[in-house]
């Protein structure tokens, strides 16, 4: 009996030894998994805080600016400050917005798509000032801002003009070398224009042209061939500030300017107001 007492007695001690154990691993593992989800949490909030502080903000708006949210265009009011940002869309017409990064955007008419690092032109073009400099994004260009200081130094408005000339008129000579047939001689016929008319017709412009040994005209650059030396050409305008800038190409390649103009195309509704009667 004294034997069976000592045997149950050794294995009641033996149960208690392997239950303080099990508690002292749960704890223990407890503990690891609470140092692991705290570490994860700190690391979490470091990149997010460090992502919002390295991320642009919306500070100032001026003009009329709208935001691109859920498929519609929102009217965005000036003065609207620190509205985080990851990419977001904005039309901005005869506008301004300013950054948080010392970067403004200012615009007649253009769709920007702004990020962390970027800013790109999707319709229209803008003026972007950004580190004192002044850089003009047209359609399809995208800007990021380690590419800013390779950029050529600040340009003035005239400077610009005459280099957009200039460029226009080299690409419409080129465009006529081309096309001329080599080691032939080019004989100079008589040419004229002898009617010419620019129409506008809702957000369509209509050019009508009717010459004399002239077959060829430009329209922005772009190449309208008649072999007849008559023109009815319609193309399409975009809403806001349109410049059209018509030029004909003679036989001797002399160009002769037609029509230079900007026109504005408004295709808002027009607002009806509401009759009031007064009966007297």
């Amino acid at each position: 009996m004294e034997l069976r007492k000592k045997v149950e007695e050794k294995e009641r001690n033996q149960i208690i030894d392997i239950d303080k154990i099990s508690r002292k691993e749960v704890m223990l593992n407890s503990l690891i998994i609470f140092a692991l989800i705290s570490l994860y949490i700190a690391l979490s909030f470091s990149r997010f805080y460090k992502f919002m502080s390295s991320t642009p903000s919306i500070e100032i708006v001026k003009g009329d600016v709208k935001v691109f949210v859920n498929g519609i265009w929102i009217k965005m009011r000036a003065g609207i400050n620190q509205e985080n940002l990851k990419k977001l869309k904005i039309k901005i017409e005869n506008g301004e917005l300013t950054l948080s990064n010392n970067a403004s955007i200012k615009a007649e008419y253009a769709e920007v798509e702004i990020s962390s690092n970027s800013i790109s032109i999707s319709k229209g073009k803008a003026e972007v000032n950004m580190q004192n400099r002044k850089i003009e994004i047209k359609e399809g260009e995208e800007l990021k801002v380690g590419e800013i200081k390779m950029r050529a130094e600040e340009k003035t408005p005239e400077t610009t003009q005459k280099e957009k000339e200039i460029t226009e008129k080299t690409e419409i000579q080129e465009k006529i070398k081309e096309e001329k047939k080599e080691n032939l001689p080019q004989i100079s016929e008589p040419y004229e224009i002898q009617k010419f008319n620019l129409s506008l017709e809702g957000n369509n412009a209509k050019v009508y042209a009717k010459t004399k040994g002239i077959k060829k005209i430009f329209i922005n650059s772009v190449p309208f061939q008649s072999e007849s030396g008559e023109f009815n050409i319609v193309f399409p305008l975009k809403e806001g500030k349109n410049k059209i800038k018509i030029v004909a190409s003679a036989p001797d390649g002399k160009i002769i300017p037609l029509e230079e103009k900007e026109v504005i195309v408004d295709i808002t509704p027009p607002k009806v107001e509401k009759l009031k009667i007064k009966w007297e």
